[in-house]
């Protein structure tokens, strides 16, 4: 097992190291410059890989009518096998990279078949199909981008079935559906992270999921408060927020012990219930309450965090 932060956290939530042993872990494992060298390495390696593709797609919009139909899925193609090959032939970062490059090069495989042949496919079947391939090169690939890759597309394709599909109303199901997405990911992703560190997604996935589930299920709750809406069963967005912060909370502040969830369980709640009092208050006066409010809230919140940090590392 590499000495990380994560593992050491992991061996004190199954009581192998107590909370000295913790501390003391934590104090060594700072990050180094050569940490900082790597990851900034890792992360132009892949904002790279996306700007490529992206370049590809924007080369493909500008020159379509001038392009041959089969230059047109032929070098979409093509790029897709140069991503497979460099990712069988070769090791580390590069090997991910080459995973998330595919994992995009999907979708503009489909959207360019789509464009050519006009199949008349609607954008969430696009996009849900490209969620199942992301699927399986992430399985496959066991790469965090690429997790991120089908996290996002799977989102994208529920938001564009809703759209399409239910013109009015199903607010509801709406918001329930990008909520549980998240939140099955976070889940798993937390799952894969404590049972086999060496293949599992990097925690940083696992926090983004969870602050997907709470950043969506927040703005569904808002919205609701704002808005009577059409569909009288959205109301129910509200207490599907506060259980998912609720459970997100204790799971970060009495197991995962994670600042970072907790942060954002309190930014979620902090933006529910400042929309709550604004919304039947509309004078100049009563803004300069709400600022107060706001600001009462935001002192609580870091205090709060100051306190979680203390007893975390404690």
């Amino acid at each position: 097992m590499k000495a990380t932060p994560e593992n050491a956290a992991l061996l004190h939530i199954r009581g192998l190291a107590d909370r000295d042993a913790y501390s003391r872990a934590l104090e060594i494992m700072r990050p180094t410059p050569e940490n900082w060298q790597s990851f900034l390495r890792r992360a132009l390696l892949l904002i790279a890989v996306v700007l490529f593709v992206a370049g590809v797609i924007f080369f493909f919009a500008f020159n379509w009518k001038d392009l041959p139909r089969l230059a047109r899925l032929g070098l979409v193609q093509a790029l897709f096998a140069v991503f497979i090959a460099g990712f069988f032939f070769s090791r580390g970062v590069i090997r991910g990279a080459a995973a998330t490059g595919a994992s995009l090069t999907v979708g503009a495989i489909f959207a360019v078949f789509g464009q050519i042949y006009q199949t008349g496919a609607d954008s969430y079947q696009l996009f849900e199909t490209w969620a199942i391939c992301a699927f399986f090169i992430a399985v496959f690939s066991r790469f965090s981008g690429s997790w991120l890759i089908w996290l996002i597309v799977t989102n994208l394709a529920v938001y564009f079935y809703f759209e399409q599909m239910f013109a009015f109303g199903h607010d509801l199901p709406r918001w329930l559906s990008h909520s549980a997405i998240c939140a099955i990911a976070w889940i798993w992703f937390e799952f894969q992270h404590m049972r086999k560190l060496e293949i599992s997604p990097h925690p940083w996935l696992a926090d983004t999921a969870m602050l997907g589930m709470i950043a969506i299920s927040s703005l569904g709750a808002t919205l609701r408060v704002f808005d009577s809406g059409t569909d009288p069963d959205a109301s129910h967005t509200i207490p599907v927020f506060l259980f998912l912060s609720t459970v997100a909370f204790a799971a970060s502040f009495f197991y995962l012990k994670r600042l970072f969830g907790i942060a954002v369980v309190l930014g979620g709640r902090i933006l529910f219930l400042t929309s709550v009092i604004a919304k039947n208050h509309n004078t100049s006066a009563d803004f300069l309450a709400l600022a107060f409010f706001l600001i009462i809230q935001t002192t609580l919140a870091i205090l709060f965090l100051r306190y979680a940090a203390r007893r975390l590392q404690s």
